[in-house]
């Protein structure tokens, strides 16, 4: 899956038979962020006539939440093309709200549904992107003797040390992509003569940019 750098937001303008589409595209880890940047864009535009609405957000113990509002316009011809126009592009953590200036020109139904996704593709695709990956999470404990060597070595190999601590050992907290996890628990067991095990204790989410 993919979303938007942290705190992204942008806007975009579309006009189409004299109606203005304005999009507004964010980057909204919760339901109640997405929920709070609709009624951001809501009081931006306070006299528009429609504000059509898509959001998905993951759960990490069901699915993805995902909401969407056709504000008045006719049934399914805004806010349902606008959620699958974001599930197309496999994104999350993001919403999107089409702001629409009625141009006294009626579009149809199969118009609407085009405009909609339209407007919210112009704005995904002028949008930089971030690939969501699952890592691993392990504790490294090492004796303070051979920790700066651990602690060089796990950074040249390109794992991330996220905290570290200085107790009765030096204890580090390490991001491991999952195809190389095998390969930290080895290393450092024969670097360290047997002296380090990383032991698992959880994984999260990492981000890096989709390069186009």
């Amino acid at each position: 899956m993919r979303t938007l750098p942290q705190n992204f937001q942008i806007e975009t303008e579309l006009e189409i038979k004299r109606s203005r589409f304005i999009t507004n595209l964010a980057r909204t880890p919760s339901e109640s962020e997405a929920r709070e940047f609709i009624d951001q864009i809501r009081s931006r535009y306070p006299d528009a006539r429609h504000h059509c609405t898509a959001f998905i957000v993951r759960n990490p113990d069901a699915h993805d939440i995902e909401r969407s509002s056709d504000d008045g316009e006719p049934s399914g011809t805004a806010g349902a093309p606008l959620l699958e126009t974001l599930k197309g592009a496999e994104l999350t953590e993001v919403t999107v709200v089409v702001t629409r200036y009625f141009g006294g020109i009626l579009l149809g139904t199969g118009g609407l549904v085009r405009a909609y996704t339209d407007a919210a593709n112009q704005a995904i695709n002028a949008s930089p992107k971030m690939e969501l990956r699952p890592l691993a999470l392990f504790e490294v404990k090492a004796p303070h003797a051979i920790a700066g060597k651990i602690s060089a070595w796990m950074l040249s190999q390109g794992y991330e040390i996220i905290d570290t601590q200085y107790q009765q050992e030096a204890v580090f907290q390490v991001l491991s992509e999952i195809s190389a996890q095998e390969t930290l628990c080895e290393n450092l067991l024969a670097l360290s003569q047997g002296e380090v095990t990383p032991v698992k204790i959880g994984t999260q989410i990492g981000e890096s940019p989709v390069h186009s």
